[in-house]
C-alpha cells in the first residue's frame, strides 16, 4: 500500500501505474505547464518544477519504492523511519546502539560498499564525493586562435541504471541478519560477556539477497557497469594553455577502496588545455596580445621601405606589412599592429594586438661601388649627423683592426679569420729577411693576435685590449 500519493497526483496517475505510462504522463504534463507556453508566469514555473521533481522520484525504481513505503524519498528521513520501525518491533542491534550513541550514518557521511554479491551493501546515502577525472587536451596555437570542438571518449564506472545498483529486480530480506546487514556475536569469558557486530556474510551487508532468477541481466548482479561515453569539448577562440573545461558530475560513481567497491557522489571531468610545442616565435603578452619575434627584413627594406610578409599567423591568413619609406627600422625594433592578436576570451569578436620584433638582415659584404655610393648619399643627407672625431684623436692614439670571431659567443673555442691565419703562417715561414721582419713588425703594430683558436678568457682579454700572443 502506498503511504502518500501526492507525487502521483501531480503527474495525474495512479500509484500502480507502469513505467511507460508514467513517462508518457510526465511528458504531457511537462508540455502543458512549460513556462514557454504559459508566458513564463510564476505559477507555471512552480508547477513545472513540481512535475520535474515528481518524475525524478517516481521515475527511479529505488526512489519510487522508498516513496511508496515511507512517503518520502529523502534517504535521511527514510533511515530515521526504518530505525524507528526496528525499535518498535524490538529488533534493535548493536549497530543501532552504536549509531544511537555516536551518531547515525547520515551524520557521519555514509557510503555504500559493494560486497561479494556485487550489490551495494550499505543502506545509507552516497555521502562522500569521488575523485575528479583529469585529462589533458593538446591544441596548437592556430586551434586556440580559431577554436574547435574535440571529441573525447571516456570510460568510467557508473551505477547500473536497470537495477539502480541493487544487482537485481527480485530481492528478499536476508534471513541471516533479518535485513540489518550486520550480525551480532557473543563470547563469554568467565563473568564477562563480549558482544560485537560484523558484516553479514550471507548478504555482504546489503540486508537483501537477490534471487538467481531475478539477477540483473545488464550488470550480471554487480550493481555497476563500465560505461564508455563520448564528450564534445568546446574550445572557445582565445582560450590559452592552462584553461579548464569542466563537465560536472561525469566522473566515476563507484570507486575502488581498501574495503571494496564504494558508491560515491560522482566528481567532475576536468579537461586542461595544453599547447602543443609552445612556439618560441609567438609569445603571449597579457590576455590577448601576441609578440612575434625575429621577423626578418632585408637591409634595403629597413632603410627605404617596402613590403614584409607574415606567412605563419595563427589565423591561417598571410599578412602583408607595409614599411613606409623614411620609417627606418633599427635592428630589434618593435612595432604594433592593432587587432591582429588573439581573440579575447570574454568576447571572441574582439582581438588583442600583434607586436612584431624585426631582425634586420645585413649583407656579409658590399661592393666597393656600393660602399662609395652609400657614403656619398649619407654625406649629402642633412638628417644624417656627420661623425666628429674626439679631441684625443688629434693628439695621437693606438690603432687596431677587428678580427671576425665566430658569431656564437657561447662556443668554448673560436676561430680567427682566415686572413689572420694566413698572415701568421707567412710570418712563421720568414727566415730573417728584412722584408719578413718588417712585415712581422707591421702586424705587431696592428695588434693582430696569432693562433687559430682562442678560449673564452683569451677572447675576453682581446675584446678588453689585453691580448697576448698564443704559444
Amino acid at each position: 500500500m502506498v503511504k502518500d500519493t501526492r507525487l502521483y497526483d501531480i503527474l495525474g496517475v495512479q500509484p500502480g501505474v507502469s513505467a511507460a505510462e508514467l513517462k508518457k504522463s510526465y511528458k504531457l504534463a511537462a508540455l502543458r505547464y512549460h513556462p514557454d507556453k504559459n508566458g513564463h508566469s510564476e505559477a507555471s514555473k512552480q508547477r513545472f518544477q513540481q512535475i520535474a521533481d515528481a518524475y525524478r522520484v517516481l521515475g527511479d525504481v529505488r526512489l519510487r519504492e522508498l516513496y511508496d513505503r515511507y512517503g518520502t524519498a529523502d534517504e535521511g528521513e527514510v533511515a530515521a523511519m526504518a530505525a524507528e520501525e526496528r525499535r518498535r518491533e524490538g529488533g534493535i542491534t548493536p549497530g543501532d546502539l552504536f549509531a544511537h550513541f555516536f551518531g547515525n550514518a547520515q551524520e557521519l557521511g555514509s557510503f555504500a560498499i559493494f560486497g561479494e554479491n556485487g550489490a551495494a551493501s550499505a543502506r545509507g546515502s552516497r555521502g562522500s564525493r569521488g575523485p575528479d577525472i583529469k585529462h589533458k587536451l593538446r591544441c596548437t596555437l592556430a586551434e586556440l586562435y580559431r577554436g574547435k570542438v574535440a571529441r573525447l571518449a571516456l570510460t568510467r564506472t557508473r551505477l547500473c541504471t536497470l537495477c539502480a545498483g541493487r544487482g537485481g529486480s527480485r530481492a528478499s530480506t536476508c534471513r541471516a541478519c533479518s535485513g540489518q546487514g550486520m550480525c551480532s556475536q557473543t563470547k563469554r569469558q568467565g563473568p564477562l560477556v563480549q558482544t560485537w557486530s560484523s558484516t553479514c556474510r550471507a548478504c555482504s551487508g546489503s540486508g537483501t539477497i537477490v534471487e538467481d532468477c531475478g539477477t540483473c541481466t545488464s550488470c550480471s548482479g554487480a550493481g555497476y557497469l563500465r560505461e564508455r561515453k563520448v564528450f564534445e569539448v568546446q574550445i572557445r577562440p582565445g582560450m590559452r594553455a592552462g584553461s579548464e573545461v569542466v563537465f560536472p558530475g561525469e566522473a566515476d560513481e563507484v570507486i575502488d577502496t581498501p574495503y571494496g567497491k564504494e558508491q560515491v557522489l560522482p566528481g567532475d571531468l576536468a579537461i586542461t588545455i595544453e599547447q602543443v610545442t609552445p612556439s618560441t616565435r609567438y609569445q603571449w603578452r597579457g590576455d590577448a596580445n601576441l609578440l612575434l619575434t625575429g621577423l626578418h627584413v632585408d637591409l634595403r627594406t629597413s632603410l627605404c621601405g617596402g613590403s614584409v610578409y607574415i606567412d605563419d599567423h595563427p589565423s591561417g591568413k598571410p599578412i602583408k606589412l607595409e614599411i613606409i619609406p623614411g620609417e627606418l627600422l633599427e635592428p630589434g625594433a618593435v612595432k604594433c599592429i592593432e587587432n591582429l592578436g588573439m581573440p579575447r576570451p570574454d568576447d571572441p569578436s574582439q582581438h588583442g594586438h600583434l607586436f612584431v620584433k624585426f631582425h634586420v638582415d645585413f649583407p656579409k659584404t658590399l661592393a666597393d661601388s656600393t660602399i662609395t655610393a652609400i657614403a656619398q648619399a649619407l654625406d649629402a643627407d642633412p638628417n644624417v649627423p656627420t661623425p666628429t672625431p674626439p679631441v684625443a684623436a688629434a693628439v695621437g692614439c693606438d690603432e687596431h683592426v677587428l678580427s671576425n670571431f665566430h658569431h656564437d659567443l657561447d662556443t668554448p673555442k673560436r676561430h680567427i679569420h682566415d686572413s689572420t691565419m694566413r698572415r701568421h703562417k707567412r710570418s712563421r715561414l720568414a727566415t730573417g729577411s728584412a722584408s719578413a721582419q718588417e712585415h712581422t713588425e707591421d702586424e705587431d703594430d696592428d695588434c693582430i693576435c696569432s693562433g687559430g683558436l682562442y678560449t673564452d678568457n683569451q677572447q675576453d682579454d682581446f675584446m678588453m685590449g689585453r691580448a697576448t700572443a698564443a704559444n
